[in-house]
């Protein structure tokens, strides 16, 4: 059906949740959050994520509670800087790490969670575009 649907250009491109939010591209420059993520009750990695975010708050509660010989699992500025994130915030650091995770955790069955593209986006900074199917991005001249 999905394969009827792109030969009749209803759909614009079939990809899977990790290949398109997980894989880096040269061209994109769009920062991926968590909250970036297409989310609808049900579906799997909304509940991995809060599972991962739940076993954040646990080893940051341990660590709390016993400070002595802790590793520290949270990403370093240096290192956020280092992957192209200019918000060097705690929050920046915790979201850089829950994605990482969930990549980990979906790459393995990432043929399972289908995306269906029904617009064109801009490949540099990943906006939908609304009417027509190509447009030039005011993000890349600058």
């Amino acid at each position: 059906m999905l394969r009827k649907a792109s030969r009749e250009n209803i759909v614009v491109d079939l990809t899977n949740l990790y290949d398109h939010f997980f894989v880096t591209t040269g061209e994109c420059k769009a920062k991926i959050t968590a909250a970036r993520l297409p989310y609808f009750d049900g579906d799997y990695w909304p509940g991995a994520a809060e599972d991962l975010i739940n076993q954040f708050r646990l080893e940051e509660d341990g660590r709390k509670l016993n400070k002595k010989g802790t590793i520290k699992k949270t990403i370093t500025k240096r290192a956020l800087k280092a992957s192209g994130q200019s918000d060097l915030s705690a929050n920046a650091s915790k979201d850089l790490l829950l994605m990482h995770k969930l990549g980990e955790t979906i790459c393995p069955m990432r043929e399972d969670f289908i995306m269906v593209h029904l617009q064109h986006c801009c490949t540099h900074c990943c906006i939908l575009m609304v009417s027509g199917n190509r447009w030039v991005c005011a993000m890349r001249q600058n």
